[in-house]
């Protein structure tokens, strides 16, 4: 019985345990108690106000954060030291919880602030680790990439790129490169066994020592295994690679490799050499042409010059080349000119050098000897000139000489040109196959060239003008007609001749305009006549092959009002010659116009009785050649009715030139003349002149 005093103020809990049942729990501080046991301790701890309360959470939460980005913010590196901060940060998180709960009624929920840095330890280990793996797996593929296009670019590279490494060691090679050195395993032999030895030698000592300057392209020449010769353009470069010692070390060191870039100019050097070998030999002959020749030609004048040797330079045309080549073939012109060639180089009798000039025309430089005269000349011209079968066609040549012999200081150009000049005279003459120049030559030559230039100015400077000689009707000397001659009086040169700038206007084709002129002209002057005379006009054959002769005269009857009817267009018989000219439709549209034909200078040059009666003629001009001083001479007579028989026959009128005496004119009236001119009758004169000619006549 317990005494009342015990429990006062006091209160009693009554508990049993039963151990059976295991009531018995773990507890801090107390170990194992008994579970009536906890209830009053859980009791008095009510009673006392000490129940335990949840608090805090907030600052723990801010605290882990704050260790989260303090940590961000510091430059603490390596994700180990990171993640251990934060672990010691959760251990002294919970120490101090447990503090508090110690010595206060508080509970501080950790399990945010766990959590917040389990997350920030899992950031750093994904910052430090996977972001890095991330990044390094990126930049491999990149790499990757980048290798694998390289190594495209490398291998289908247009120039052969090899890599060799100290030792002389090919690292790596091109297909190009395989190709060019004719190799297919390049890589991983010594250079010395597979490349040009001057590409190793250049290769080595570019890895021994860095090249003072920028690299210089050279080329070499490399035997194939075909036998051809091959031309490489290569250049040698340094480059330096980088190479770690080991796995584990960060130490590099570098490497020297040397780069070969090499090319294959073999097409483009050949094409140079051809090129170089076509600016100084004809390609036909295989002699020089003429600018090789001019470099030979200099040469050999400064040796003679020293050792006082006169020099010969001859030029010879072909003059029937273009005839050659129309009639079989662009071929057999360049066959002959080779076989030419062959002989002049094969022909012995004469130590000479010689040059194809041009497509027609071979040269050559001599020493000259006084006594051999045109002995060489007549030497080369009938070892030339005789016949060449080329593919069962047998071939002659028509040749034309022309030669220059120095006797004082000259350039080459200065021979050239003279012995040009004196073939050019051969050529345009026709008198004789073979020239020597002469300074007459040279100053006809100049005047030429000033005459040419000049005759362009003519026109428009009122220097050329027409002069009309009177035809005349023999049988009472009654003036029917006159004929246009152009005459040019140069206000420096004084009268020039038209037998030396007609020629000179039909080479330069400037007599179509010359022609067209003297058609308007004539017929405008014409029209002041007071008699209506038949006027004759000279047609230039150049106006029939290169100007539109039908047209210029169409206009000029449009322009002036002349009637056509009296109008004869005077032909020579050179005109029939050029087959290429279709003469007769020509001919027969003029005649439609109105125009008369006469057939000029006949019995000179290329006469033909086939001519007659083809072509249309109202007159034929019997050359005034046939009219001598006194025309007794049985043959001039015989001819003279020679011409008078096909006229008639032909119902053709006769026109004699060159009449000078009554006498030859009362002898051609009893041959049956029916027309003359001469200056018996009449000097060329202007057309006021021949106005009051006519008019005093009357």
């Amino acid at each position: 019985k317990t005494p009342p005093g015990v429990f006062f103020e006091k209160k009693v809990i009554v508990g049993a345990s039963a151990q059976e049942l295991r009531d018995l729990f773990p507890v801090p501080v107390h170990e194992i108690l008994p579970g009536s046991m906890i209830q009053a301790l859980g009791a008095e701890t009510l009673l006392q106000g000490r129940a335990l309360e949840k608090g805090g959470e907030w600052i723990a939460f801010t605290a882990a954060l704050a260790v989260f980005v303090l940590l961000l913010l510091t430059n603490v590196e390596g994700w180990a030291v990171k993640t251990a901060i934060l672990a010691l940060c959760a251990v002294a998180l919970e120490l101090v919880a447990i503090s508090l709960q110690k010595s206060f009624p508080v509970i501080v929920p950790t399990a945010s602030a766990h959590f917040v840095l389990l997350l920030a330890a899992a950031s750093v280990v994904f910052r430090e680790l996977g972001l890095h793996k991330l990044l390094l797996h990126i930049a491999t593929i990149r790499q990757r990439n980048s290798e694998r296009m390289l190594g495209l670019v490398f291998d289908d590279s247009f120039d052969g790129i090899i890599v060799v490494k100290s030792g002389g060691l090919v690292s790596a090679a091109n297909q190009t490169a395989r190709t060019l050195f004719q190799c297919d395993d390049l890589v991983g032999r010594n250079a010395r066994q597979v490349l040009p030895a001057e590409l190793v030698e250049e290769a080595l000592a570019v890895l021994a020592a860095p090249p003072a300057g920028k690299p210089v392209p050279s080329i070499i020449e490399a035997a194939q295994i075909d036998g051809k010769r091959r031309f490489i353009e290569y250049v040698v470069t340094r480059s330096e690679r980088t190479i770690a010692n080991s796995a584990r070390s960060k130490k590099v060191r570098t490497q020297a490799v040397a780069c070969l870039t090499c090319r294959d100019v073999t097409l483009e050097r050949e094409s140079v050499e051809r090129l170089s070998y076509l600016a100084r030999y004809d390609a036909v002959t295989g002699l020089e042409n003429r600018n090789g020749f001019e470099e030979k030609l200099e040469q050999v004048i400064v040796s003679a010059q020293a050792t006082g040797q006169d020099l010969c330079v001859i030029q010879f045309a072909i003059v029937n080349l273009d005839q050659i080549i129309a009639s079989l073939g662009f071929s057999y012109g360049d066959q002959l000119r080779h076989a030419i060639a062959v002989r002049l180089k094969n022909h012995p009798a004469q130590k000479a050098h010689w040059a194809a000039i041009s497509a027609d025309v071979f040269a050559c430089v001599l020493d000259w000897q006084p006594d051999l005269e045109f002995g060489v000349i007549e030497t080369v011209k009938q070892v030339v000139a005789e016949d060449y079968n080329i593919e069962g066609a047998r071939i002659s040549v028509q040749l034309n000489f022309g030669f220059v012999v120095t006797d004082n200081p000259a350039s080459a150009e200065d021979l050239l040109r003279k012995s040009g000049n004196a073939l050019a005279r051969v050529r345009r003459d026709s008198q004789s196959q073979t020239l020597a120049f002469r300074p007459e030559l040279d100053e006809q030559l100049q005047r030429r060239r000033l005459l040419e230039t000049e005759l362009f100015k003519a026109i428009g400077r009122d220097e050329i003008h027409l002069a009309y000689q009177p035809l005349v009707d023999l049988s009472d000397n009654s003036v029917i007609g006159a004929e246009a001659l152009m005459r040019w009086h140069h206000r420096e040169l004084g009268p020039i001749s038209p037998m030396e700038f007609v020629p000179i206007a039909e080479e330069n084709g400037y007599i179509v305009e010359l022609g067209a002129w003297a058609l308007n002209r004539g017929m405008k002057e014409a029209l002041s006549w007071p008699s209506p005379l038949r006027l004759s006009v000279n047609i230039s054959a150049v106006q029939f092959s290169r100007g539109n002769l039908v047209a210029t005269v169409k206009e000029a009857f449009e322009r002036t009002g002349f009637p056509s009817a009296r109008l004869d267009l005077e032909i020579t018989e050179s005109l029939f010659i050029d087959d290429d000219l279709d003469l007769e439709f020509r001919m027969q549209e003029l005649k439609a116009l109105g125009c008369s034909f006469s057939l000029d200078d006949f019995g000179t040059g290329y006469s033909s009785l086939g001519y007659i009666p083809k072509y249309s003629f109202s007159k034929i001009k019997l050359d005034k050649s046939f009219v001598r001083q006194s025309i007794s001479n049985r043959q001039d007579i015989t001819v003279i009715e020679a011409v008078l028989h096909l006229a008639n026959g032909y119902d053709m009128s006769v026109v004699v030139e060159g009449i000078e005496t009554a006498e030859q004119a009362d002898k051609l009236r009893q041959l049956g003349c029916q027309i003359g001119q001469g200056y018996l009758f009449g000097r060329p004169m202007s057309a006021s002149s021949l106005s009051a000619h006519l008019a005093n006549a009357a």
